[in-house]
C-alpha cells in the first residue's frame, strides 16, 4: 500500500522505498525469547519467523539496502551467545544487500561484531528525502524531510463492552513522520486507540496520525478512531 508517494507500506511488518532501494524494518528484538524462561525450555519461534519474511523481502523487491532502524537485538546489559547466533543467522539473509542499523536502546554490545560482518552502525541516518532515527531520544525532524522511526510498537487494539479484544500491529502515517510496527511478533507494543506513545518525538507529532493496521489478508487504513476510544 502506497500511503504517501514514493513510499509502500508492506504487510511483513516493513517499508519498500524504491528511490533508494531500500527495505525498512525497526524493533526485530533478536534474543527475546531467551529473556523469558531459561534454557532449553523457551520457544525458539521469533528467528524463524522474522527471517522467513526477511528472505520474502529480498526474494520480492532485491534490495540494494535495507535498514534497520533500531533494535536489532533485545538485552540491555549484554549480549548473550543466542542473540549473537540469531543476529548472525538474521544477517545471512540479506547477502548482498548494504546493510545499515540505526542505533536503538536495546543495542548495546553488538557494534563490534557488526562493524567485523560490514554492517553500518549509525545514530541517525539522512539518505535523499528521508531521515532514519529509532526514536528513544528525542530529535528534532529535519525540515523537508520524512522521518521514519521505530521504538513505539504500535499496535490498534479494540475492545468489546465485556472485556474481549483484538489486536492488530500498525504503522502510523503523518505529513513528515511514519512509525514502523515491531518486524519482531512476540515484543508488546504501545496502545494506539488508547493514544500511549513511548516517545517524546511521536507525543509531538503524532496528534492525528494516519493508522494502517496489518491484518491476515493485508493491511488497512483505520478510520473513526474517535468512536473507538470510548472502549
Amino acid at each position: 500500500m502506497e500511503a504517501i508517494p514514493g513510499v509502500f507500506l508492506l504487510k511483513e511488518r516493513a517499508l519498500w522505498i524504491p528511490e533508494i532501494s531500500a527495505i525498512v524494518i525497526a524493533d526485530v528484538h533478536l534474543g527475546y525469547e531467551s529473556g523469558l524462561f531459561p534454557e532449553p525450555f523457551y520457544p525458539k519461534m521469533q528467528i524463524k519467523d522474522v527471517s522467513e519474511r526477511m528472505h520474502t523481502l529480498m526474494e520480492k523487491f532485491s534490495p540494494e539496502r535495507v535498514i534497520i532502524d533500531g533494535d536489532l537485538k533485545h538485552e540491555f546489559s549484554s549480549t548473550p551467545y543466542p542473540e549473537f547466533s540469531e543476529v548472525k543467522e538474521f544477517l545471512d539473509v540479506m547477502k548482498g544487500a548494504q546493510i545499515t542499523l540505526i542505533r536503538g536502546n536495546h543495542d548495546n554490545f553488538i557494534a563490534g561484531y557488526l562493524k567485523k560482518r560490514d554492517v553500518d552502525v549509525k545514530d541517525s541516518l539522512k539518505l535523499g528525502r528521508f531521515f532514519f532515527i529509532h526514536g528513544h531520544e528525542y530529535a528534532h525532524l529535519p525540515e523537508g524531510k520524512i522521518t521514519v522511526m521505530g521504538h513505539e510498537h504500535p499496535v490498534f487494539r479494540i475492545r468489546d463492552e465485556i472485556g474481549g479484544s483484538a489486536s492488530f500491529p500498525c504503522f502510523l502515517v503523518s505529513e513528515n513522520l511514519i512509525v514502523l510496527p515491531a518486524f519482531s511478533e512476540i515484543s508488546g507494543g504501545a496502545d494506539i486507540v488508547r493514544g500511549r506513545f513511548l516517545s517524546d518525538m511521536a507525543e509531538k507529532h503524532l496528534k492525528n496520525p494516519r493508522i494502517f493496521a496489518i491484518y491476515d489478508g493485508g493491511i488497512m487504513e483505520i478510520s473513526g478512531m474517535e468512536a473507538l476510544q470510548k472502549f
